[in-house]
């Protein structure tokens, strides 16, 4: 709902959550890349791979991050099923940083070359973690009500 509010969209359904507490991310996806603002300085970019399952593969891939001094945010894997009861994964990776930077596109660069699987999801400006109860509360402390 708040998504909704700050997006200006439109809400589909309402009280889908599971738990009271539950926080829902979404993304919006296209085809075209959207260039953003430079006022926008704080930004993350997402990729998602795949490589051949040996010891130190995943360790290697993130190496190509940490020389570069850039800071990992998420990282998530999946299982794809292949062959029967073989296993391959998927790893969704955030990093700090725009691709089009330095340091961000030879850390691709070289992410490409020890993948078997690789697609660019994005680059977008950090999110501000909305939370309207917590906004609420800290309006009416300010106001000393």
């Amino acid at each position: 709902m708040q998504a909704a509010i700050d997006y200006d969209m439109k809400v589909l359904a309402r009280n889908i959550e599971d738990t009271k507490w539950n926080t829902t991310r979404f993304l919006v996806l296209s085809k075209k890349m959207r260039t953003l603002s430079p006022a926008v300085k704080e930004r993350k970019s997402s990729v998602v791979f795949s490589m051949k399952s040996r010891p130190g593969a995943l360790l290697e891939c993130l190496n190509a991050f940490a020389k570069r001094g850039i800071n990992l945010r998420k990282i998530e894997s999946r299982p794809i099923h292949r062959r029967a009861h073989r296993f391959a994964y998927l790893f969704y990776l955030d990093f700090d940083g725009d691709i089009r930077s330095v340091a961000q596109k030879e850390a691709i660069k070289e992410l490409q070359t020890l993948t078997t699987f690789y697609r660019f999801l994005g680059s977008y400006p950090i999110g501000i973690p909305r939370n309207p109860a917590y906004r609420a509360a800290a309006c009416i402390r300010s106001l000393g009500i």
